[in-house]
């Protein structure tokens, strides 16, 4: 099937949508979700799932195929930029591909990608927001193993074996399991010189769990070594690295991401080996002047390896920083971490923007987002707040209406919203909604932008769903 027949199929397939019939987006996913921003590392973001429902796609859209569960498979909140957004699926059996895009239009394949059999939906000018995904098998029956990829590089299978290097600014993948580069490789083993991530750690040996305590961890050592690091893994690092790996981290996934970055009065770079073989590089990718910073939006259990270089030739003292709840704020270059006690409603929210007109629908508009930071709320803001934020909104909405608002959460986990209205006031919730779920409300004419954040009452992070409405909170 050509793309362009591709997209005729789809849109058929918004248009035979009936609200009586839909697949219900609102429910949460059945294997998660995440936040990707463009310029997304590692890029593909991948999920394995299990594919199919007792649903006939066909009975639901028209020119869909294949069988699909009610619930989506998965949900990404994404916030977009000059980059396609590709969504493929690789599996042993036939599968399908249905998406409900942030404007509420579906689109769906049954075998559009270059491998046979194999479904994919490629959007070239995407927009920020959440898109659903299910996920169908073409046979009815027990559902399939598949592995669902998210990328704005290609489409990808489960034997790609390289993803094109990024700016290693961002943290990016700089070499995969192939390749001519060292003795070993490919089957993840060490160099014949230079470094050698077998080698015990120079520092430490740390093992954490998801949702970890003192969060973040940090470990000082001294930056740097005699081997260059543009010779190990894949030629695009930069700076000098030691023999062996600074530290090593033995890491129990979770749904959290995982952040690593480093912090000295000297320039510095990261050079890191996951958990899959794969080698991760950057040297100034995080907010503070000259600190790398590498993160994993979806990590892997198991060891990481971790070398703290120095850009120059000269070792200097640094301090290595694990979290899971964003890049520390070290107030620049040699600054010391301060858990993040302010707010910047001016940043690029986490979840991007939406921007609404009066009688909008659907109606609530829905985001699955993760809730949660490093900042109290009761500090940040005033007293009256509660919870854990970010130091950036989660979502901006621009509304241009003249009915009453109302914004609330729903979901399992105990949540709160912190917002900065148009008019430069804060308001807050704890449990105004049902269960423990936040809500707000402003009367008739609430035009203006909305920075909204989303907390969790306890520490950590959690994903939930906000949702914004005209006509209520949908208890």
């Amino acid at each position: 099937m050509s793309f362009k027949t591709l997209l005729l199929a789809a849109g058929l397939a918004a248009a035979a949508v009936s609200g009586a019939h839909a697949q219900d987006w609102t429910r949460p996913a059945a294997f998660g979700g995440t936040e990707l921003r463009a310029g997304f590392s590692p890029d593909p973001h991948q999920r394995n799932l299990t594919a199919g429902g007792s649903i006939a796609a066909s009975s639901r859209f028209s020119n869909c195929n294949g069988f699909i569960a009610n619930a989506p498979d998965y949900s990404v909140s994404y916030q977009a930029g000059s980059l396609p957004l590709i969504f493929s699926v690789d599996s042993d059996r036939d599968t399908t591909l249905i998406i409900n895009d942030p404007n509420g239009s579906w689109w769906c394949d049954d075998d559009g990608a270059r491998s046979a059999l194999n479904p994919m939906l490629r959007f070239d000018q995407p927009v920020s927001g959440r898109y659903d995904v299910w996920v169908g098998t073409y046979s009815q029956g027990a559902g399939v193993p598949a592995t669902l990829f998210i990328s704005e590089l290609d489409e990808y299978t489960r034997s790609s074996t390289y993803s094109p290097p990024r700016n290693t600014n961002t943290g990016g993948l700089i070499e995969a399991n192939t390749g001519s580069i060292g003795a070993g490789q490919n089957s993840g083993g060490a160099y014949s010189s230079g470094p050698d991530w077998r080698l015990a750690p120079t520092y430490q040996t740390l093992s954490l769990n998801a949702g970890f305590a003192n969060d973040p961890r940090s470990i000082s050592l001294t930056a740097g070594g005699g081997n260059s690091a543009s010779d190990f893994p894949g030629g695009t690092c930069y700076g000098n690295i030691a023999g062996a790996p600074d530290v090593t981290l033995s890491y129990s996934a979770g749904s959290l991401p995982l952040y690593l970055t480093a912090d000295s009065q000297s320039d510095t770079t990261l050079v890191v080996r996951a958990p899959d073989g794969l080698w991760y590089c950057d040297d100034d990718g995080a907010e503070a002047s000259l600190n790398p910073l590498v993160w994993w939006d979806a990590p892997r259990s198991g060891e990481y390896d971790i070398w703290v270089g120095t850009f120059g030739d000269t070792p200097a003292p640094a301090t290595l920083y694990i979290s899971e709840l964003g890049e520390p704020d070290l107030g620049g270059a040699g600054g010391s971490y301060n858990g993040g006690s302010s707010v910047d409603i001016f940043a690029p929210a986490r979840a991007g923007t939406v921007a609404l007109n009066g009688g909008f629908l659907p109606d609530p508009e829905s985001r699955f987002v993760l809730a949660g930071g490093s900042i109290q709320a009761s500090s940040a803001i005033n007293s009256s707040c509660r919870g854990y934020i970010t130091r950036e909104p989660t979502l901006e909405l621009r509304y241009d209406g003249s009915s009453s608002l109302y914004i609330y959460t729903t979901g399992s986990s105990d949540t709160t919203l912190a917002i900065n209205t148009p008019n430069g006031d804060w308001v807050c919730d704890d449990d105004g909604a049902s269960g423990a779920n936040a809500a707000l409300s402003f009367s008739g004419g609430a035009s203006g932008t909305y920075d909204i954040y989303v907390g969790t009452y306890g520490s950590g992070q959690a994903n939930t769903t906000l949702n914004i409405s005209e006509l209520g909170v949908d208890w």
